[in-house]
């Protein structure tokens, strides 16, 4: 207990480790305040696209919201102790306790990469299904949630399997020497999964404009309608896509190499690295902007859509004639 006690103190004697912990603090908050005001507005829209999309994006905003109120009970209470605790001990948490306030975080830290994936295979199943799909319901939506909230508690049971919830710990996270090296798999495969996420996104993108090319031939109008929304859509996905993969890819890059250069014997120096890589918080703060700005842009191309579905053979001035005939026909 005595040397727990000491990498305790070890800790709080570090001005770079309580630093970090500072940041990630600030950014929790910013967090929270960005979550609330973005779902506030995107409530407020109906046309964003089909209903399945704004579930998973709902669906994102909560897994932001649960990691941004983790990172900040457990970083400001982390905080709290260190500048009124004079006792070293008083810092050492049991890790049940750990894993009861830093699971939710981990839990979200898969649901990251989960939400990619499942944005990814709605599109897949929009473009599938693309003659019926506006007439589909929020099933798809539903069920692609559920599932992302059990494949990722579940991987944090695989994760904490073998970790000792009775264990001492002088900072609290889930990083043990039992469960180190399936920690750095578990990153590996996030980055993959992630890459993979991605890669669909460019396909479906190239293959919806590629039959749309082919429609110019026969002009299907429900075809055309849900090919050119998959377009619209994914078009402005693309940006958010590549900046999720850019800024998480990062995060999951540094934290495999972080376990994997590092010593475990060395806890100290490498939970300090552990949180010195953590940009989550950052990420959470600017990923909803930006999925708040490009929900702006589907809700402005959704009200052109529907003007711009012209069959590219029908003459202007039979379409005139045909839509006065249709007026005259109401009076």
């Amino acid at each position: 207990m005595e040397g727990v006690c000491a990498k305790a103190e070890e800790f709080r004697s570090s001005v770079v480790f309580k630093t970090i912990l500072f940041f990630q603090s600030c950014f929790a908050v910013a967090s929270l305040i960005v979550i609330v005001c973005s779902v506030v507005w995107i409530a407020k829209r109906r046309q964003v696209g089909h209903p399945n999309l704004k579930i998973l994006f709902l669906n994102a905003f909560v897994f932001y919201a649960v990691f941004a109120v983790s990172e900040l009970v457990t970083k400001g209470s982390t905080l709290f102790r260190y500048l009124f605790r004079e006792d070293p001990c008083a810092l050492v948490t049991v890790t049940s306790v750990c894993v009861g306030l830093r699971v939710p975080a981990y839990v979200c830290i898969t649901a990251f990469t989960a939400i990619h994936l499942a944005i990814a295979f709605e599109r897949f199943w929009a473009t599938y299904w693309r003659e019926n799909y506006e007439r589909q319901g929020r099933a798809l939506g539903v069920v692609l949630s559920v599932v992302t909230w059990l494949v990722s508690i579940a991987a944090q049971v695989v994760i904490l399997w073998e970790v000792d919830v009775s264990e001492p710990r002088p900072y609290c996270n889930v990083t043990t020497k039992s469960n180190y090296r399936i920690l750095y798999v578990y990153y590996a495969t996030l980055i993959l999964i992630d890459i993979f996420a991605t890669m669909t996104h460019v396909v479906l993108l190239n293959f919806n404009r590629i039959r749309l090319r082919q429609m110019m031939e026969r002009y299907n109008l429900s075809e055309c309608y849900q090919l050119k929304e998959n377009i619209t859509v994914m078009r402005t996905l693309i940006p958010l896509v590549i900046f999720h993969t850019v800024i998480y890819s990062t995060y999951l890059g540094l934290s495999t190499t972080v376990r994997l250069l590092h010593d475990p014997s060395n806890y100290v120096t490498l939970v300090t690295f552990i949180e010195m890589s953590n940009i989550v918080s950052v990420y959470t703060t600017l990923l909803p902007l930006c999925i708040l700005y490009l929900i702006s842009r589907i809700h402005c191309g959704m009200q052109k859509k529907i003007s711009s579905i012209i069959a590219p053979t029908a003459n202007p001035q039979d379409v005139y004639f045909e839509e006065l005939r249709t007026q005259w026909s109401k009076l």
